[in-house]
């Protein structure tokens, strides 16, 4: 009789166990006094939710939605790398007054085998239990970044400030906001604008880059040889 009942109840473990491996949890995370969890696409359920995901998670740049299925959620993106292998972790956040600050670092191939390794779009989906009205704002150290050459340039993506304004032809004047991990960031940040930027800002047609003063913006910027920051995207947002 016992032996009867063996293999059924084999066949049970181990579907249960196949089920248990296949099911991907949200993991729970807290750095300083921020909670929140690293989840996998499809956690998304709800279908805008899935749609905000596959328009974003290409493009560089911090992207967040708020209360959608009781959660805010945040993507984190570095846009497309020359290989894959890269991966995006988290290495400080913080919560002051009405926004919540993450720091995160761009990870080259095999550097931290903790970090899950993705495709030719790194990108981290985070997801938060917050009931206040918060802003999520995130910068991304692509120190690593090997694409175009720049492979002995710091590199920033993300970063978030007020325009302050520009300075002359070449370079502009940016406050960047409270929280943001970037060296010097103690006060307003002159930074230089690469050729391409230069081209649209104060250009016309499509391609214009419209910025008013006060206006909070969110770049990216590389660390050339001679040692000045120039930013190669830049953006007006509203938080």
């Amino acid at each position: 009789m016992r032996k009867k009942l063996l293999l059924p109840v084999i066949i049970i473990l181990i579907f249960t166990l196949a089920i248990a491996c296949g099911k991907k949890e949200a993991v729970p995370q807290k750095i300083g006094n921020v909670e929140f969890e690293t989840i996998e696409p499809d956690v998304l359920k709800d279908e805008a939710l899935q749609q905000w995901y596959e328009e974003s998670y290409k493009t560089k740049y911090t992207h967040s939605v708020s209360y959608v299925d009781g959660y805010k959620y945040m993507l984190i993106c570095a846009g497309e790398m020359p290989e894959e292998g890269y991966g995006i972790k988290i290495t400080d956040a913080k919560k002051e007054d009405d926004f919540i600050y993450l720091s995160a670092k761009l990870l080259s191939p095999g550097q931290d085998e903790e970090v899950k390794q993705q495709g030719l779009y790194p990108h981290l989906l985070l997801r938060f239990t917050e009931e206040a009205e918060l802003c999520l704002l995130a910068s991304l150290d692509m120190t690593e970044a090997r694409d175009q050459g720049e492979n002995n340039s710091d590199c920033y993506g993300g970063l978030i400030g007020m325009y302050i304004g520009q300075a002359d032809n070449n370079f502009i004047e940016i406050e960047l906001a409270p929280g943001v991990d970037f060296p010097g960031n103690d006060e307003p940040v002159v930074f230089k604008l690469s050729e391409d930027v230069k081209e649209h800002f104060q250009g016309t047609g499509e391609a214009q880059i419209l910025i008013n003063e006060n206006d909070t913006v969110m770049f990216d910027c590389v660390k050339t040889q001679q040692g000045q920051w120039e930013i190669t995207e830049i953006k007006s947002v509203t938080l």
